[in-house]
C-alpha cells in the first residue's frame, strides 16, 4: 500500500478533528489534538500513517486514515477503569450514526472531491500501561476510509 501524502492527509486530519471529532460532547471532556496537556479527563486524537487501498485508472483513488482516540481519567478503582472504556464506545456508537446517515455532516465539510465510505473503530479500548497514580489512559483505534476523485 502506498502512503498518503502529507498535504493530503493534514487537510483530512485538519477537516476531520476541527470540524467533526473535537465537537463531538461527551460528558463535557475536553479534546486535545496530539498531545495531553490539560487536566483530566480528557480525549487525546492522534493520527497515524494513512494510506491508498485502491486505485482506479481514473486517478481516483480509496485511501483509509486510522486514527488513535486516548481517554484518561482518574481511576481509583478495578470498577473505575472498567468504566473508563465507555467513552470510546460512545465515540464509536456515534461514527456508527453518522455512517448510517449516509455522512450527512461530513459530507458537508469535508473538501470538494472527498466521499466518505466508512469510519469505523478497527481496535477496541485497551488499557495502555495500566493504572499509575490513580490514573489510567485508554486507547481504541478508527478508521476513516474515503475515496477521493480528480
Amino acid at each position: 500500500m502506498k502512503s498518503l501524502a502529507i498535504e493530503e492527509t493534514r487537510q483530512i486530519v485538519d477537516v476531520l478533528f476541527k470540524e467533526f471529532i473535537s465537537k463531538i460532547k461527551i460528558n463535557g471532556i475536553s479534546w486535545e489534538l496530539e498531545f495531553i496537556t490539560h487536566e483530566m479527563p480528557n480525549l487525546c486524537f492522534k493520527q497515524l500513517t494513512g494510506s491508498m487501498v485502491k486505485q482506479y485508472i481514473t486517478g481516483d483513488y480509496v485511501a483509509e486514515l486510522p486514527f488513535a482516540v486516548y481517554y484518561r481519567a482518574r481511576a481509583a478503582s478495578v470498577n473505575d477503569v472498567l468504566a473508563l472504556s465507555q467513552p470510546l464506545n460512545d465515540i464509536a456508537t456515534l461514527f456508527y450514526k453518522e455512517e448510517r446517515s449516509n455522512f450527512g455532516y461530513l459530507k458537508t465539510v469535508l473538501p470538494e472531491g472527498v466521499e466518505p465510505q466508512e469510519l469505523r473503530m478497527t481496535s477496541t479500548p485497551t488499557l495502555e500501561d495500566g493504572l499509575k497514580n490513580n490514573t489510567a489512559v485508554f486507547k481504541a483505534i478508527y478508521t476513516f476510509r474515503y475515496r477521493k476523485g480528480k
